[in-house]
């Protein structure tokens, strides 16, 4: 909407969840209403489903989340951007090497998860599962959706450089990206190291974002 306003219809368009995973941006229909004045709403989908406010966006692409983290930093004034999976392993198992945020043992009613509910599942606020929590507090790690990050895909994940991380170079070509977490349909065999690689344009409906960003402009390594 934000886009919209400054005249950016195309980017707006581009940028917007749509149907159909694993598609390229621009190709079939968008995930939402719009009003007269071309302002986007959530309304009711081609399956049926309507999207609550303030669960996790899916159907979007990695370029769209990086557009949004690139929008988002600009609007703050603060260097918000998308993880490095390294970053993401750390704060979903902290320092002891849990296999999940609370404990090595899966149990699939403590996140939004297949068979958390017998109805099926949907992504959902975080809140409403409060013991998919890492020790850092961070929420649905290990369900809800998957979360894209930085890396280009690599089949072993970058390791620590001793006591520093030291991230891999951002190439903006990169045929596959990693996407780390479990999710609605993929629970996480192997805990929360669990890890895919997709192409940039994949789109599917448990895959969505966080951001994060440094505490001070200086500290470029995570805690």
């Amino acid at each position: 909407n934000d886009l919209v306003a400054e005249g950016r219809e195309e980017e707006a368009l581009l940028y917007a969840p749509r149907e159909r995973a694993g598609q390229k941006m621009g190709d079939h229909r968008i995930i939402f209403g719009r009003d007269g004045d071309g302002r986007f709403f959530p309304t009711v989908d081609a399956d049926g489903d309507l999207w609550e406010e303030d669960a996790p966006v899916v159907m979007i692409s990695w370029r769209a989340a990086q557009a949004y983290a690139a929008w988002y930093a600009r609007r703050t004034g603060l260097p918000w951007r998308l993880p490095w999976e390294l970053e993401w392993e750390k704060a979903a198992r902290g320092v002891d090497g849990r296999r999940l945020p609370w404990g090595d043992q899966y149990d699939c009613v403590r996140g939004n998860l297949p068979l958390s509910a017998p109805s099926g599942v949907q992504p959902a606020a975080a809140h409403r599962f409060p013991e998919d929590r890492s020790p850092y507090g961070v929420l649905s790690m290990a369900g809800n959706v998957r979360d894209w990050c930085l890396d280009p895909w690599a089949v072993r994940p970058r390791a620590w450089d001793g006591s520093v991380f030291r991230p891999p170079a951002l190439t903006a070509d990169a045929p596959l990206r990693c996407a780390r977490g479990g999710s609605i349909y993929a629970a996480p065999v192997d805990g929360v190291a669990s890890r895919i690689g997709l192409r940039p344009d994949t789109r599917t409906g448990d895959l969505g974002f966080r951001l994060v960003r440094p505490l001070s402009p200086l500290q470029e390594t995570p805690c």
